[in-house]
């Protein structure tokens, strides 16, 4: 029977007040391990949850949790110590006395650096390591000067990602809400944080400048990662004006190409790479040297690309991907302006870059993603079309929007991507079909006819001809399948031809006539005498297809 399951209670504040015993720590562990379990039902839960909360209640409950954590190996004993532990020092930490403090400091502190210890333990015992330091940053700075030996020595690999992480932990904890700490506590902390970032900053750079050049070994991967990510969050808060260099950025674009490895921990390096790049692109800042900046990060951008598009994307991790198309969306749709104008940027040689990484595309999802930096890119022409040049966009932009719709046809046809396109659901399920409900195909599709009818706008001549032409392909191919079509004793039958494909001919000739309707304001009113032509051209392929 566990000491806690006791009807009267006192006896177990008896016990800890004299001594942690070997045996009360053993039926805590116990009774832990049995909370958690998936064998104990509801009631019994109930039951230990009420004890657990007394005791956290009990005054001396914090060397309770210090004991547990020295003797315990369970992960749930010790990660309930350490809640707990969190909580005291939340409610009571007035209360106690500076040895107290400076006791469970240290504990703490000397937890983080625990070896061959689960990850989310050591990162509980950083955060309520780094908590206690801010409430003592104003008075005592032990805890960030600790921190930074950690991660400016080099000797130590496995201390200096415990230092990078408490230096993440510790920018976390000062940007979230805190109703914990008293605000002039908290806000002191922050800004004395926010006073040493140039230092942070300096040090991680010369942590990651002096693993660029060398091959990633795994403990290597695991300490740039992990100043990655603690970048990536800096990045969101601190003010990147004054303190974004060439050389930073040089530095972490060129991580972010260890991700296309396609395989082991560079992987893991590059999308940490990417999410610091796209952390400083959202942001949208305007540093001292703004062209000098967007120069830079137009130029990285195309060797990335370049990169990207000569290799197997098939090879290329998921999660890089995805972090590399919401880095291009975000470029386009923020920077693109900026360079656009300046005869020194090669803009063109960057479409054809993007439009070769958005034809290249095997998963439907991920072409969704690059239709989507498409779409700004033509957003923007939109906004800007009568300042470009005398005539508009169509001088500079002609062949590459040409090439854009030629690309968009030939996504949304099974016969030139058929292989995508099979994964794409057109169905519903019964419950969905009693609401207002869009299939996945219903989507893609809507999304790039939604990009073609803004490419009309800009280039209304060449796209609805390039549409009109491709559908009369389709439809002269769809004619030749006529004689398969034969009448049978037991309806029609396709003869001599998969009936699979027949149906996928015939999904595409539907998605044709559905796309060539863009084209009909163009061939009305004012256009009417000048494409009589054409548009006798399309009645006669819809006529006959609607005979067949």
């Amino acid at each position: 029977q566990h000491y806690f399951i006791q009807s009267n209670l006192s006896c177990v504040w008896q016990i800890i007040s004299a001594a942690m015993t070997d045996a009360f720590l053993l039926n805590l562990d116990n009774l832990l391990s049995e909370f958690y379990s998936a064998t104990s039902d509801n009631a019994r839960k109930a039951q230990i949850e009420l004890d657990l909360h007394n005791l956290k209640n009990a005054d001396n409950c914090w060397e309770c949790c210090v004991h547990l954590l020295q003797q315990s190996q369970s992960q749930y004993s010790q990660w309930w110590a350490l809640s707990t532990l969190e909580e005291h020092i939340a409610k009571k930490w007035s209360t106690l006395s500076d040895k107290y403090r400076q006791d469970l400091r240290e504990f703490l502190y000397l937890g983080a650096l625990r070896e061959n210890q689960i990850q989310f333990i050591t990162v509980k015992y950083i955060k309520v390591f780094v908590n206690i330091g801010i409430r003592q940053w104003a008075a005592d700075d032990t805890f960030f000067k600790q921190i930074m030996q950690f991660v400016t020595n080099p000797s130590l690999p496995t201390s200096q990602e415990t230092g990078i992480s408490m230096l993440q932990v510790l920018s976390e904890e000062l940007n979230r809400p805190r109703v914990d700490i008293h605000w002039d506590v908290y806000q002191g902390s922050k800004d004395k944080l926010n006073d040493q970032i140039p230092a942070i900053l300096s040090s991680l750079t010369s942590l990651l400048d002096k693993m660029s050049g060398a091959t990633l070994t795994p403990p290597a991967a695991a300490l740039c990662s992990s100043i990655l990510q603690c970048l990536a969050h800096l990045f969101s808060w601190v003010s990147l004006t004054d303190i974004l260099t060439p050389a930073l950025l040089t530095t972490v674009f060129h991580c972010a190409k260890q991700g296309l490895a396609g395989a082991g921990g560079g992987v893991g390096v590059g999308v940490h790479a990417m999410s610091c790049i796209n952390e400083i692109v959202r942001r949208n800042l305007v540093p001292v040297q703004v062209e000098e900046f967007v120069l830079q990060l137009f130029q990285q951008t195309l060797l990335l690309l370049t990169s990207v598009t000569q290799g197997d994307l098939d090879t290329i991790d998921t999660g890089y991907l995805k972090k590399l198309i919401e880095f291009l969306n975000l470029f386009t749709a923020g920077h693109l302006r900026r360079v656009e104008s300046n005869s020194s940027f090669p803009v063109l040689e960057f479409l054809s870059l993007l439009f070769t990484f958005t034809e290249r595309q095997t998963d439907a999802d991920m072409f969704s993603g690059t239709v989507d930096m498409c779409s700004s890119w033509v957003d923007f022409l939109l906004s800007v079309q009568g300042s470009l040049s005398p005539d508009g966009a169509v001088p500079r932009y002609g062949e590459a929007l040409t090439t854009l719709t030629q690309l968009i046809v030939a996504k949304v046809c099974y016969r030139t991507n058929g292989v995508m396109l099979e994964d794409v659901d057109d169905t519903l399920t019964e419950s969905e079909t009693k609401e207002i409900c869009h299939t996945e195909w219903d989507l893609f599709l809507g999304k790039l006819t939604q990009l073609l009818s803004k490419m009309i706008e800009l280039y209304p001549s060449r796209v609805c001809d390039i549409l009109i032409s491709l559908m009369g392909e389709h439809c002269n191919q769809f004619y030749q399948l006529q004689s398969c079509v034969k009448l049978h004793n037991d309806g029609l039958r396709v003869d001599g031809m998969d009936t699979e494909e027949f149906c996928k001919s015939l999904r595409d000739i539907a998605t044709m006539i559905h796309l060539v309707q863009l084209t009909l304001p163009s061939l009305v009113g004012d256009n009417f005498a000048a494409r009589q032509d054409t548009t006798q051209g399309l009645l006669h392929h819809v006529m006959k297809c609607i005979d067949i």
